[in-house]
């Protein structure tokens, strides 16, 4: 059976090009995707994918995730990418996590949110290729539900690999020569704010091993704050 898919301005003659470039136009690939005539199509060409993609359109979704899904269970030779982005490598997308730091990219975030990541690498076999990876990013899946900038930032600093820190243009090796400049000219207590509150910092540390340090920074500022409670109840009386 022939098969001709029209998208923007492209034809498509092979699902799997199309696939290719669903991440150029989701919101239009969604529309054909889930359109009776294509899953009618889809169910007579190929039974299995059919059977796949229709398990992800009868669960809850997201449009963006679904549609990344869709493109990689058609065709998981396609680059990695998402929002009109190609991803090259792994460490390119990390690189672009931590380059934005201490912002958070809410696209970007979606790897963990929707177990994107995880999927892709389950469909290009990268899981089994390599098992570690693959463990650390479904352990920060299940970070994410606690502490979402940690985790996101953590997953910056494991695909991007090198153990070097970005902040505003510069790049630094270890988190002394970058604290050492951070805190230049700044307010202290400001500075500790922003950071506690993107984690940029603190996943650095964890990346890097110092759990135990950021855990007792964690409990001494924990006690400080139940302190500024009680003197604010006793100002109060």
């Amino acid at each position: 059976m022939e098969l001709t898919i029209k998208l923007k301005d492209k034809t498509y003659y092979s699902l799997k090009d199309f696939a290719s470039d669903i991440y150029l136009n989701t919101e239009e690939a969604f529309t054909l995707v889930k359109s009776a005539k294509f899953l009618k199509i889809l169910y007579k060409m190929e039974p299995i994918l059919y059977n796949s993609i229709a398990e992800l359109l009868s669960s809850p979704f997201q449009v963006d995730s679904l549609m990344f899904k869709v493109q990689y269970l058609i065709n998981p030779l396609s680059s990695l990418s998402y929002h009109k982005v190609i991803y090259p490598n792994f460490q390119k997308l990390g690189e672009k996590i931590i380059k934005m730091a201490p912002e958070c990219d809410i696209y970007l975030k979606d790897f963990l949110k929707y177990h994107l990541l995880s999927f892709y690498m389950k469909q290009t076999k990268i899981d089994v290729k390599d098992p570690t990876l693959y463990r650390k990013v479904k352990q920060l899946e299940e970070e994410f539900l606690q502490n979402e900038n940690r985790a996101y930032f953590k997953l910056g600093f494991l695909l991007e690999g090198t153990k070097r820190i970005f902040y505003q243009r510069n790049v630094f090796n270890n988190p002394q020569d970058f604290l050492a400049y951070a805190i230049q000219g700044v307010n202290i207590i400001d500075f500790g704010k922003t950071f506690e509150s993107s984690q940029y910092l603190f996943a650095y540390l964890e990346y890097l091993g110092y759990d135990s340090q950021i855990k007792k920074y964690e409990s001494i500022v924990h006690l400080a704050r139940q302190k500024e409670v009680e003197n604010d109840n006793l100002r109060k009386v």
